[in-house]
């Protein structure tokens, strides 16, 4: 139940950039680092992305990270991806066709480890989504609304048009 060293390498790069910023030397592709950081966390695997999630926890308490405009053009798209991930996935039928679950079942040998994991995976999932309502509120308030407007948009659009029986 480790971490691929490339994803823990990964990871560690990231948490380089949280806790010493000041020695990130001046023309450094941060932009690049924070996609690739984002990819890695977008992983089917969980195992994959655990570390790079933990990682964004961190990241993202920085008011210089989280203010940089790399960060601010993914906060919708990291909101989208937290939440998504919430789920119970031990709720979901083993026979299931869901990559991720595929994955967690290949990852993850017995049902009390894949229940820690599990547990920590939301606890991460909840605290990027935490820290991102409370700290760039507006950012996160937009990516919400989109979503209401898109869904109540697109409510009854596999549905016949409405017609009426009855006549008064």
């Amino acid at each position: 139940m480790y971490a691929n060293y490339n994803e823990q390498l990964v990871a560690d790069l990231g948490n380089f950039i949280e806790q010493k910023p000041q020695e990130i030397p001046v023309g450094s592709d941060l932009a690049g680092m924070f996609a690739l950081l984002f990819e890695v966390l977008q992983h089917p695997s969980l195992i994959v992305s655990i570390p790079i999630l933990h990682c964004w926890t961190k990241l993202l308490r920085s008011r210089i990270v989280r203010e940089s405009d790399v960060v601010q053009s993914k906060i919708g798209r990291l909101l989208e991806i937290c939440c998504a991930r919430l789920v119970r996935y031990e709720a979901l039928p083993e026979d299931s066709e869901e990559t991720t679950l595929l994955f967690l079942n290949e990852d993850i040998d017995t049902i009390p480890e894949k229940h820690a994991f599990l547990g920590n995976y939301r606890r991460f999932c909840a605290e990027v989504v935490e820290v991102l309502v409370r700290r760039t509120p507006v950012e996160a308030m937009a990516h919400i609304l989109d979503q209401a407007t898109t869904l109540f948009q697109n409510l009854y659009s596999d549905q016949p048009p409405f017609t009426r029986k009855y006549q008064m």
